[in-house]
């Protein structure tokens, strides 16, 4: 199982920093490589993770969409994945100008505290910022979450411009955790096996790019 983790690993870094340029085809080599074993649902939620990615990358929307709803009804992934596939959903009605189903989804998830982590937290208020604030209930549901997430990490995000603060603070926040002390000696980061799984897929969907082959280094750091 290891070898395959790490071959599944290899196989992230090549997408990512090659902009998925054949993935499907990269992917569909490594599911046959190991066709004669049954992948553990969390190599096969990683590779529909990659598969999903492919597809928005390359325009295919609709069909990224349905793989992210099937993915996301899965028992089989983590907290933290199934965050990350309804910011990957919000953002996908978006693109697909189907705003308007957003706030359903959002409002299972606006008062649980298992977001609450840094890296979890940081997906969570993206994820708010595709809400459309329709009462006042659901504002104060809102700005609960957003003091506990703030309170938690220890920042600060103007309310007047949360979508702009938000990005500003995450990377500025981002850049000064890069080293593996300041790592271990924050109590408020995932432990290191979260974060090792975790980490790439909030740099991917963050936007966060320039940050990937420093984030390839810190994860073998802590192997």
């Amino acid at each position: 199982m290891e070898d395959i983790e790490n071959k599944l690993h290899k196989l992230r870094v090549d997408l990512y920093t090659s902009d998925f340029v054949d993935a499907e085809e990269k992917i569909r080599k490594f599911r046959s490589e190991y066709s004669s074993i049954s992948l553990n649902p969390y190599i096969e939620g990683k590779l529909t993770m990659l598969l999903i990615d492919s597809y928005s990358i390359s325009g295919r929307l609709a069909e990224a969409l349905d793989l992210s709803i099937n993915l996301q009804k899965s028992n089989d992934i983590s907290d933290n994945i199934r965050l990350l596939l309804t910011l990957i959903i919000a953002q996908t009605l978006t693109d697909l100008g189907r705003s308007s189903e957003i706030n359903a989804i959002i409002e299972t998830s606006l008062d649980d505290e298992r977001y609450l982590k840094p890296l979890n937290g940081w997906m969570f208020l993206d994820i708010l910022s595709f809400y459309t604030f329709h009462s006042e209930n659901s504002y104060k549901l809102f700005e609960k979450q957003l003091k506990n997430i703030e309170d938690y990490l220890g920042i600060a995000l103007d309310r007047n411009n949360i979508g702009n603060s938000i990005s500003t603070t995450r990377h500025s926040w981002l850049s000064e955790k890069t080293t593996l002390n300041d790592i271990r000696s924050s109590k408020s980061l995932l432990s290191m096996e979260e974060y090792k799984r975790s980490i790439l897929d909030f740099i991917s969907i963050a936007k966060f790019k320039p940050h990937i082959l420093e984030a390839e280094r810190l994860i073998g750091s802590l192997q």
